[in-house]
């Protein structure tokens, strides 16, 4: 009988232990599926902030060449020299730059949720 007990146990022991080990294993395989996870989250993140960096570089020479153009406009309309079609392109410049701009905060806009 206490053989018996004892066998009985050790079958319960056993299987106990092929759980544990099967638990294991699939614990194993989702460390590594999540591992890989975080590996292509940390490299997309870090192209994106890249790309960050770059739009905020563009947006910053954008925002200069649109300060030049109206400071160059304004000069244009103080000085009184030139025609009005002169000034309509200079316009038309900053209008453009402006619609630059805006493409700019989107495309920032748009990393940034990304990013979050």
């Amino acid at each position: 009988e206490r053989v018996r007990s004892l066998q009985d146990q050790n079958m319960k022991l056993q299987e106990a232990l092929r759980l544990s080990e099967d638990q294991l294993s699939a614990s194993q395989r989702q460390q590594k599926l999540l591992t890989s996870n975080l590996h292509e989250i940390e490299a997309k993140t870090t192209a994106l902030q890249a790309d960050n960096v770059r739009l905020a570089s563009d947006f910053s020479k954008l925002q200069e060449r649109l300060a030049t153009t109206r400071a160059e406009t304004d000069d244009i309309r103080r000085s009184g020299h030139l025609k009005e079609s002169l000034i309509a392109e200079k316009d038309a410049r900053i209008m453009d730059l402006l619609r630059q701009v805006e493409g700019v905060r989107g495309a920032i806009s748009t990393k940034q949720a990304e990013v979050a």
